[in-house]
Formats: C-alpha cells, sequence, structure tokens
C-alpha cells in the first residue's frame, strides 16, 4: 500500500524513502526548505540556516532544527554554549532531501515494504 504526501500541487511520483509527517504538513514549509537547504551547505549555523529559509527569530529556527534532529533528518556539532553550531543532513536526511528535490512540484507517494 502506497502512502501519498502531499508536498505541492501536480503529479504524483514514487518514491521508497518514508518523508516524516512534518515535511509534508503545508504549515510547515520552511522544514522541507531547511532539509533543502543543508543538501546544498552543510556544515551551515543557526543563522545561515535561517538566513537561507527566511526565518527572522533565533528561536524559530532553533525549534525547527530541533524537530529535524528529532526525526533524525539532521546531525548537530556544538563547540559549547554560546558557541556555533554546525548542521548537516543524516544519511537518511540526504535521502530524504534527494526525494524532495525529485519530486518539486509533484506528491510524492511512498512506496513502504
Amino acid at each position: 500500500m502506497a502512502l501519498e504526501v502531499q508536498v505541492s500541487t501536480g503529479h504524483a511520483i514514487r518514491t521508497r524513502v518514508a518523508i516524516p509527517a512534518l515535511l509534508s504538513n503545508p504549515s510547515a514549509h520552511r522544514a522541507p526548505q531547511c532539509v533543502l537547504f543543508l543538501a546544498e551547505h552543510p556544515q551551515a549555523s543557526n543563522r545561515e540556516i535561517a538566513s537561507g529559509v527566511g526565518v527572522a527569530h533565533a528561536s524559530q529556527i532553533s525549534k525547527l532544527l530541533s524537530c529535524l534532529l528529532g526525526e533524525w533528518l539532521v546531525a548537530r556539532h556544538s563547540a559549547g554554549a554560546g558557541k556555533r553550531n554546525a548542521w548537516w543532513l543524516t544519511a537518511h536526511g540526504g535521502e530524504v532531501a534527494r526525494a524532495l528535490r525529485a519530486g518539486s512540484g509533484r506528491r510524492l507517494v511512498w512506496e513502504g515494504s
């Protein structure tokens, strides 16, 4: 049975990568943008990511990145309290980014096993 995930309007494509619900929520449009940004800018800081995806407040980007961390899409290295964080995609996050990129403008259909 296939799970359809609405990313945007258009035609469906098939993927074997499970897209987390967080990334298919139309209210959370910044989440997939963040994953795609990190695919192009590994080791980016909170501030760089916020600027890249159009988030104005530090608390918003921190919450978004924490949600992506909880979904095992991103990983972080912190140099300590108050210091720069470096973020990158996990292997699963990279697969999801490729599926999002391939499905840009289309509905993704997940082919579960």
